[in-house]
């Protein structure tokens, strides 16, 4: 989508994270699958996430139709979320096709191949944000911001799931 925005419809005023909001427009959102705006037939949307994730999960609806293509979106295919910015961008992990009335998927945003993936890695006297930041950029996930985590690592992950590195990296600050 070229530019999808979020109206401030609440008289929030200057809270607000963009100075384009009107307190006159409504507040609107759109959903994406595959590059194509699905918002109008997205239901029962909702999302999660935890700690220990390390993940945001999206779970949604999209009615079925007398056409014969049973699920339009398939695992693998990409979702985007946005409200004044793209608040998520994920991947289909799972399609549900068993209800009669609709079809319903699981995305998970790229998180995801943390709790997945494993590595070896080996720090020495490598400071904790530099490991964090080291894991990520091996894993080509952006990093807004990290905080400045001073904590000395100096210890050997062996074929262990990212998400658990990380997890034992911020235990020990």
């Amino acid at each position: 989508p070229k530019d999808p925005v979020l109206y401030d419809s609440f008289g929030t005023g200057g809270n607000t994270v963009n100075e384009g909001f009107s307190q006159s427009r409504e507040e609107t959102h759109a959903s994406y699958a595959g590059g194509n705006d699905i918002t109008k037939y997205v239901g029962n949307l909702s999302w999660q996430n935890t700690i220990d994730e390390l993940a945001t999960t999206v779970s949604f609806e999209v009615a079925k139709s007398d056409t014969k293509y049973i699920n339009l979106y398939k695992p693998g295919d990409i979702i985007n979320l946005y409200t004044n910015v793209e608040i998520l961008r994920g991947i289909i992990v799972s399609v549900d096709d068993g209800s009669e009335f609709v079809n319903k998927y699981t995305a998970c945003d790229f998180g995801w191949y943390l709790n997945k993936s494993t590595e070896t890695y080996q720090f020495n006297k490598m400071t904790a944000y530099k490991a964090i930041r080291k894991i990520c950029e091996d894993s080509n996930i952006p990093i807004d911001n990290i905080p400045m985590l001073e904590m000395e690592i100096t210890k050997i992950y062996a074929d262990k799931v990212l998400s658990d590195i990380i997890r034992d990296i911020l235990s020990q600050c």
